[in-house]
C-alpha cells in the first residue's frame, strides 16, 4: 500500500520537476518561451514588455509555489496511512504552527517596496537592507519557535481534548518549532529572490527542499518506524538543505547582491518593513483566530471531524497557486516600478495581472 501511495504521488512529483528543469534548462522549450525577449537582468522590470514581465515572473512563481502546496498535501497524504489520530494531530499542529507565519508574511509583503526601493533610489545600501531583513526574520523567527516549543504542550491542549492528539502531537510540534526557523528563513529568502526579479533561484531553492523532504518522509515515517515525528525530522532535514543551499545562491546570484561590508544593524529597514507589513500581519492574525476557532469547534465532534478539516484544507490550499503566482509577478513589478519613478507603469502591471 505505501510503495503504491509513493509511486502515485512520485508522477505528479515528477510533473512538478520536469516543469521546473523546463524553466531552468536554458535549452528547454519553455525557458526559450519565457526568455524570447532577452535573457533576464536587474533592470528589465523597467525596459521590458508588462505581457513579458508578468510571464517571466508568474510562470516559475505559479511552479514556485505548487511544491510547497503538494507537498503539504503530500505530507497529509503519507500520514494519512497511520489512521485517522494522525491526520487529526497533523491539522492541530500545523494551525498551531501558523502562529510563526504572522510577523514573517508582514516581512515578505513588505519586500517588494523594500527591493524596489534598494535596487531603485537605494541602490548602493541594497546589500545593508538585505542584511538587515534577514536579521530582523531570524530574530523573529527564532523568538516565535522558542515560544511554540516551550509551550507545544498548552498549544495541543488549547485545540484538541483528545489525548491521543495530545500525546502524538507533543513530539511532532517540538521538532516542528525546530522546522520553522529553516522553514521561515526560506520563505523569507526566496520571496528577496522574487522582489529582486530573481525566480529561477526561488524555483531552484523550492526544487532542492521540497524533493528531499519528499524523498526523506516515507524513510523516515516508514522505513525507521518513526511515524509522525519522523516526517517532522524529514521536513527538519529537507528545509534545513534549501536553507544551506538559498545562503549559496546568495554568493553566486547576480540579482541580490550582499557582502561583510553589509553586515552592520540598522534598525531604520527594520522599521520601515514592520511599518509596512503590520497591516499583513493582522490579517494573518485574524485568519489564524479564524482557522483555530474552526478546529476547536470541530473537536467537538471527534478525532475524525478534526482530520476531515485538515483534509478539506489541504485541498483547498491548490486553488491558491495560480493566484499566488499572479500576485508575486504584480507586487514585485508594482514595487520596482514606483520606486523607479513609473508610476504608470506599475499600475499597468497591476492591471495586467
Amino acid at each position: 500500500k505505501y510503495v503504491l501511495l509513493y509511486m502515485g504521488w512520485s508522477n505528479a512529483i515528477v510533473f512538478l520537476i520536469e516543469i521546473s528543469f523546463g524553466i531552468l534548462d536554458k535549452k528547454g522549450d519553455l525557458n526559450r518561451y519565457l526568455m524570447e525577449d532577452g535573457e533576464p537582468s536587474k533592470d528589465d522590470c523597467l525596459t521590458l514588455p508588462i505581457d513579458t514581465l508578468i510571464k517571466r515572473r508568474a510562470v516559475p512563481a505559479t511552479v514556485d509555489q505548487g511544491f510547497f502546496n503538494i507537498l503539504a498535501i503530500f505530507e497529509m497524504a503519507m500520514i494519512g496511512t497511520l489512521g485517522v489520530a494522525a491526520v487529526a494531530t497533523l491539522t492541530v499542529c500545523r494551525t498551531i504552527m501558523s502562529v510563526a507565519w504572522i510577523p514573517l508574511q508582514g516581512v515578505v509583503d513588505a519586500l517588494p517596496k523594500m527591493m524596489g526601493k534598494a535596487n531603485g533610489s537605494l541602490k548602493e545600501d541594497s546589500g545593508r537592507v538585505v542584511f538587515n531583513i534577514l536579521l530582523l526574520s531570524l530574530l523573529v523567527n527564532c523568538l516565535l519557535a522558542f515560544g511554540i516549543y516551550v509551550f507545544a504542550a498548552q498549544l495541543i491542549a488549547l485545540l484538541s481534548h483528545e489525548p491521543v492528539v495530545r500525546e502524538a502531537g507533543l513530539g511532532y510540534l517540538k521538532v516542528l518549532s525546530f522546522t520553522s526557523v529553516g522553514m521561515g528563513m526560506i520563505w523569507i529568502i526566496r520571496s528577496l529572490f522574487k522582489a529582486a526579479g530573481d525566480m529561477h533561484s526561488a524555483l531552484k531553492i523550492s526544487l532542492l527542499s521540497t524533493y528531499a523532504t519528499i524523498i526523506l518522509m516515507p524513510l523516515f515515517a516508514f522505513t525507521f518506524h518513526m511515524g509522525l515525528i519522523g516526517a517532522a525530522w524529514a521536513q527538519l532535514i529537507g528545509r534545513a538543505l534549501g536553507l544551506v543551499y538559498s545562503l549559496y545562491l546568495f554568493r553566486v546570484s547576480g540579482h541580490v547582491d550582499i557582502g561583510r561590508h553589509d553586515f552592520v544593524v540598522d534598525t531604520e529597514p527594520m522599521k520601515e518593513v514592520v511599518g509596512i507589513g503590520s497591516y499583513s500581519s493582522l490579517q494573518m492574525v485574524l485568519m489564524i483566530l479564524y482557522g483555530g476557532l474552526l478546529v476547536k469547534i470541530a473537536s467537538g465532534f471527534g478525532t475524525s471531524a478534526v482530520a476531515a478539516f485538515g483534509i478539506i484544507n489541504n485541498i483547498g490550499i491548490l486553488l491558491t497557486i495560480v493566484g499566488s503566482g499572479l500576485w508575486t509577478a504584480a507586487s514585485t513589478l508594482a514595487g520596482q516600478n514606483f520606486n523607479a519613478g513609473q508610476p504608470k507603469r506599475a499600475m499597468e502591471a497591476v492591471r495586467q495581472c
